[in-house]
């Protein structure tokens, strides 16, 4: 299985940011999203605004939100007592590709949603997810590195997130844009990222990027997305870097797992190292020994 809103400047972005210039045209048939900072609200944010439902998963139709995409969206309870929650944007593989509108809920079949919807992720909900839908009759546009940063932008200017605590996951396909973002911006604005037998599209760009945290989970059976052409080749170029990256990169490998270990990360069970044991040889010895969500939480960006 193989996968494929205007830029906002973010306080405390390097100088990779994605300028105004780059971005690629809101949806028309999108809500008009407001750029005036005479209008009393955020830079970007939507009219009519978003009003989440706290600790609940909701369907975002493309053309409902100002977003150029559709997406699921989940907050945690207590959203409105603060503005500053940590952000997970998760990708989906190829086989939950769609329009964004009618063919979003292909996206419960697996992933992040699905695991929101059964209660089975982060089993303290800290944090604000996003799930985009990607559509390849765009020519693949929708998994650049240029799309991933205009969601960034959305999601920073229409939820109570926190900027600097930004992380990127995705599954298969949904490696594709994690890494087209990195490769583009020399890591971006996001704190740490995780691709999930992760479709690798980039080649040696990882010391551009290898400031930002990364934990590479694969399963060594892997036929679809074979682990030694995609996370192994971008880990190889990673350590390789020289001076090294400031943080190893993290690889856990399954040893009997073949294309179909994203749900087993994400509800935790894959720290169960008894049932899904790693592979005993380098790479992919890292024991999955703290919950990927604790991971993504020592991180942060500094402005």
């Amino acid at each position: 299985m193989r996968l494929a809103c205007l830029w906002l400047v973010l306080a405390g972005c390097n100088e990779t940011a994605h300028s105004a210039s780059d971005a690629a045209p809101v949806n028309a048939d999108a809500a008009a999203a407001d750029t005036s900072a005479d209008a009393g609200i955020r830079p970007g944010a939507c009219i009519p605004a978003i009003v989440p439902l706290a600790d609940t998963q909701t369907a975002r139709p493309k053309g409902t939100t100002c977003a150029a995409l559709g997406y699921y969206e989940y907050v945690p309870a207590g959203y409105d007592a603060r503005s500053n929650w940590p952000l997970i944007i998760a990708f989906h593989g190829d086989g939950e590709r769609g329009n964004g509108g009618t063919d979003l809920p292909l996206l419960l079949a697996t992933g992040m949603p699905a695991r929101i919807a059964s209660g089975t992720w982060d089993p303290a909900k800290r944090f604000v997810v996003l799930a985009p839908q990607m559509d390849d009759r765009n020519g693949l546009l929708d998994r650049t590195g240029a799309s991933v940063a205009d969601f960034i932008a959305f999601a920073s200017a229409n939820y109570g997130v926190d900027v600097h605590r930004i992380y990127l996951t995705g599954y298969s396909g949904g490696g594709e844009p994690i890494y087209n973002y990195l490769g583009t911006y020399a890591g971006g604005v996001v704190a740490a990222t995780s691709p999930i037998s992760g479709w690798y599209s980039t080649q040696n760009d990882e010391c551009t990027w290898k400031q930002k945290p990364i934990w590479y989970f694969h399963g060594a059976e892997d036929n679809v997305v074979p682990p030694a052409q995609h996370s192994t080749v971008s880990y190889d170029n990673l350590v390789a870097c020289s001076p090294a990256a400031p943080v190893a990169p993290r690889y856990t490998m399954y040893a009997d797992r073949a294309h179909d270990d994203w749900d087993l990360t994400y509800d935790l069970t894959g720290m169960n190292a008894a049932t899904y044991p790693l592979v005993t040889s380098p790479p992919g010895t890292t024991p999955y020994d703290i919950t990927l969500y604790d991971w993504f939480l020592q991180y942060s960006e500094q402005p």
